[in-house]
């Protein structure tokens, strides 16, 4: 396109165009840096984001991000460390615009000042309320009222898609901490201690010990901190009070259903309207999308009637209830062609709203900020405190059953250029994090899987230097999938190391453990060796930190050499890796499993504590060991005692002697044990058949145990002799019952007294 048609072509990096419109007249405006080509061929430079680089102080180490061979953590010099936090600048004064939001609420002014008297005594407020009950607008007229009564000011920050990390981090930051410095939990509180201001975090969606941390990390501050009904409740004793933001009373409802729509309403309308607000139990934003809906039927009318309709006609009917309770579809039908072209590129990528300066080059969207306030006043998106806009809870879906997804081809290219332009910061790169993980969400369902690994190289640095580390992680996760369906083995590797470092520095040493040692093992794979010397350098850095908390690392650095020998391509180069490292670093480090000399460190509490379990394991074992040798001693029977009587009903159990037994089956031992040479005691003990086992044909008894006739050896301090072996082992044993009564006249008490306890003995070490 020419000049003359009031119009500017900006050429890509896929040599197609794009056109921005001027917001106003035809004169040419650019928002979108245009690419250099000459920068972008000259040399190695890359003309994505993947070039950047710079450092971090994280924690209590030095981390170079997207270094030649990838990121690096190396202790923190001394002299690197940063200084405590700058008092927070002044408040500013209230703008009109704030002064406006806080006379403009209905029904909330009550609410809101008793927020701000507890947030004034320094009291923490949780505000719980559903989607679309106005918490952001309450947020906003508190925030606006507080900025006088702290040093501090008010501190606004948004948890929407945020892990705990980053909230912390956007606190230290928002209460004057040093640019470039990621403190770990541990040091939040004695850094911001002093620090009195009023935080309000909006979207939290998080509770109990999570949001304990949260608190703890300013203990100085107030905390205004709003959340859906769903979300986790704080943990017991908590310093912190609720808050319950309910529905709007009807009156209030119908009031500002007109108060939006401009006029008052007929009796058509204010039926329909309290039929709404009984099916949307007063929620603001259903009366904020019904105002929506009464000017969209007024600009109808109009258009279909030419302003000569008849009072009594009605061409366009009012929404049913139905299509109330949903009514983002029948909203979009009357926007402007900007706003829809804005609503159906945000349904497809899952609600997020790219900022203005990019809707050109994806939707062909000159004037973005009139679409999105569009947007906002038909209650279909609302602002965020990063100067960014969303759709509100529950309208992408509604809108992407019947969308088709727009604006996505070539999204990922013009995101992946510009984050490569020397005039764009990593700030804004972080300001578009949604956007981007959205893109690279659904180029990766779409199978554009090169699209997804160039567009994760060239944001994930400004995610890690803007301290966004929970989208830098998922930018990470999306490019590593991506790269193993491209079957990419160097672009994988390289994911794997970056996810090893990030969760190395967050403090999750097993799976940093397992990123790096994938990352190692693919790069030697390649053969390459200074990445591999890089992956060994965080694992010995790795080591290191295992061994300061305590841990055995040494068990754990067996088991990564275990490991790694199955690659054999870095088994060849490990040599040449370990020479890599030393030629990289002039100066030997003590640091790592190489660094350290176990014989000479002193043992630790856990090593001490392990011992200590064994020595008294040992003496437990042998004190069971010598009991039950013990009692198996003791409960050997004296010799030609049968354990269990020959004669003993088949009803009685062996292992509980019944006082129902007869005399002659009590005897039977004695008679045994006091007779010499007798040949039918020896028959009876091995279980030959008796003429009393009640037994037919001479057949044995299943249930009389049988001993071998071995002659046992009697227990000393008895006066039993031994019993002999049987003269004719084929003599009837019929005669034993018979002669037992003659034999042996009545039991003595010595004996009569040490049958039940053989038996007793004999069974009870087995029960």
């Amino acid at each position: 396109m020419g000049d003359a048609t009031g119009h500017h072509s900006a050429h890509t990096p896929s040599g197609g165009e794009l056109v921005l419109r001027n917001n106003t007249s035809g004169a040419v405006v650019s928002t979108v840096p245009e690419p250099n080509h000459a920068q972008a061929a000259g040399g190695d430079r890359r003309a994505d984001g993947s070039a950047r680089t710079g450092e971090l102080v994280v924690g209590h180490l030095l981390l170079t991000v997207n270094g030649p061979e990838g990121s690096t953590p190396d202790p923190l010099p001394e002299e690197r460390r940063p200084a405590a936090p700058a008092a927070p600048a002044a408040p500013a004064a209230p703008t009109s615009s704030a002064r406006y939001v806080l006379s403009g609420l209905l029904e909330r002014e009550e609410q809101c000042a008793r927020l701000r008297e507890l947030l004034g005594q320094g009291r923490s407020v949780r505000l719980t309320g559903p989607h679309g009950s106005g918490r952001t607008a309450v947020l906003d007229a508190v925030a606006a009222s507080c900025a006088a009564l702290t040093p501090g000011g008010v501190v606004r920050l948004s948890a929407h898609h945020k892990p705990l990390g980053d909230v912390l981090q956007a606190l230290y930051e928002g209460l004057g901490g040093a640019p470039g410095h990621r403190p770990s939990r541990r040091e939040l509180p004695a850094l911001l201690a002093g620090v009195q201001a009023i935080v309000i975090v909006d979207d939290v969606d998080f509770g109990g010990e999570a949001l304990d941390d949260l608190l703890g990390a300013a203990p100085d501050c107030a905390y205004l901190i709003a959340a859906t009904p769903e979300t986790q409740a704080p943990s017991v004793g908590a310093p912190i009070e609720e808050s319950r933001l309910g529905g709007m009373t009807r009156a209030g409802s119908l009031a500002l259903l007109a108060k939006l729509a401009g006029r008052s309403l007929d009796e058509s309308e204010r039926a329909w309207a309290v039929d709404l607000w009984f099916e949307s139990e007063g929620l603001p934003l259903r009366f904020v999308q019904a105002a929506a809906l009464l000017r969209h039927r007024e600009v109808a009318i109009d258009a279909l009637a030419g302003g000569l309709v008849e009072p009594d006609e009605d061409p366009v009917p009012l929404p049913t209830v139905a299509e109330s309770a949903a009514p983002a579809v029948r909203i979009a039908r009357g926007l402007g062609e900007p706003a829809r072209r804005v609503l159906e590129l945000a349904s497809a990528l899952g609600g997020e709203i790219p900022t203005p300066p990019h809707l050109p080059a994806l939707v062909d969207v000159g004037h973005g900020e009139a679409a999105l306030e569009e947007l906002v006043e038909a209650g279909l998106a609302e602002p965020t405190p990063g100067s960014t806009h969303r759709l509100v809870e529950g309208t992408a879906p509604l809108l992407a059953e019947d969308w088709p997804a727009v604006g996505l081809a070539d999204a990922a290219q013009h995101f992946t250029w510009w984050t490569g332009h020397a005039s764009v910061t990593e700030a804004q790169i972080a300001a578009e994090a949604e956007v981007l993980l959205a893109v690279l969400r659904t180029d990766q369902e779409a199978g554009r899987h090169e699209q997804v690994v160039l567009l994760a190289r060239a944001c994930a640095p400004s995610f890690a230097l803007a301290q966004r580390w929970g989208a830098w992680e998922r930018a990470l996760r999306y490019g590593l999938e991506s790269a193993r369906a491209t079957e990419s083995v160097a672009q994988e590797a390289w994911f794997h190391h970056e996810l090893g470092v990030l969760t190395f520095c967050a403090g999750a040493y097993d799976r940093s453990r397992a990123e790096l040692e994938a990352s190692v093992a693919l790069r030697g794979a390649l053969a390459d060796t200074r990445g591999t010397a890089n992956g060994r350098h965080v694992l010995e850095l790795l080591d290191q930190a295992l061994v300061l908390s305590g841990a055995t690392a040494l068990t754990a650095a067996r088991g990564r050499e275990e490991r790694l020998r199955r690659f054999a391509p870095f088994t060849t180069l490990r040599n040449a890796s370990r020479s890599a490292v030393a030629s990289a670093r002039p100066s030997p480090r003590p640091m790592g499993r190489h660094a350290l000399d176990i014989q000479n460190q002193p043992a630790t509490r856990r090593q001490l504590a392990l011992a200590a379990g064994a020595v008294v394991l040992m003496g437990i074992l042998g004190a069971g060991v010598a009991v039950a040798v013990t009692s198996f001693g003791d409960s050997t029977p004296p010799s030609g005692t049968p354990v269990v009587p020959a004669d003993t009903p088949a009803t009685t159990a062996p292992a509980f002697p019944s006082t129902a037994d007869s005399p002659t089956d009590s005897t039977s031992p004695s008679a045994s044990a006091s007779a010499t040479g007798s040949a039918s005691a020896s028959p009876s003990a091995s279980g030959a058949p008796s003429a009393n086992d009640g037994h037919t044909g001479g057949q044995p008894n299943p249930g009389t145990s049988s001993t071998p006739p071995t002659p046992t050896p009697s227990r000393p301090g008895r006066t039993s002799t031994p019993t002999s072996t049987p003269s004719s082992p084929t003599k009837s044993p019929t005669s034993t019952p018979s002669s037992t009564p003659t034999v042996t006249p009545t039991p003595t008490p010595t004996d009569t007294a040490t049958a039940p306890a053989t038996t007793q003995d004999t069974t009870g070490p087995m029960g």
